[in-house]
């Protein structure tokens, strides 16, 4: 059986053609590649492999430090400016470990993360592999607020407050 030459130049041709896009393809350009001295990510002063609260923040991950169980949850509408009472249906606690790790109890039962605090936010890497973000505030009581941070940075409508239960 004979190839036609026609037909074997063109195919040699065309696939030399792909390998060629593909290999010029692969390469970025200069001006694509991030600068050497990229600013930092979020959380870069934090360690949070190891489990310890590193950086200047840890004055503020020391005051999470310890059980804390829910209290109340507030919701806010969008027209509104001030929270207001809203009905829960499940409790929920949090310990938090000097370090760094914690626990989140349920009526299911425990899950596990580490954390790190930034300033006002509060990361936890859970171990079901959930990120999960909150801003954090102290009421004049010294309970712990938290207000869930949306993947788009907006603040949820919903606010929970968490006391340290009596001793």
């Amino acid at each position: 059986m004979k190839l036609n030459h026609k037909f074997s130049t063109t195919a040699a041709f065309l696939l030399s053609a792909m390998l060629f896009a593909g290999c010029a393809g692969n390469a970025a350009p200069e001006e694509s590649m991030p600068p050497e001295s990229a600013s930092p990510a979020p959380f870069s002063d934090t360690e949070i492999s190891s489990g310890i609260q590193t950086g200047q923040d840890a004055e503020a991950a020391a005051a999470l430090l310890g059980d804390w169980t829910l209290d109340k949850v507030e919701i806010k509408d969008e027209d509104a400016e001030e929270f207001k009472p809203a009905e829960v249906e499940t409790s929920r606690s949090y310990t938090f470990r000097e370090d760094g790790t914690g626990e989140v109890r349920f009526e299911e039962g425990p899950q596990s993360f580490e954390y790190s605090v930034q300033g006002d936010v509060l990361m936890l890497a859970m171990d079901a592999g959930a990120l999960e973000m909150y801003q954090t505030a102290f009421d004049e009581n010294g309970a712990l607020q938290l207000v869930r941070i949306n993947n788009d940075g907006s603040l949820q409508n919903l606010r929970e407050t968490f006391a340290k239960p009596a001793e």
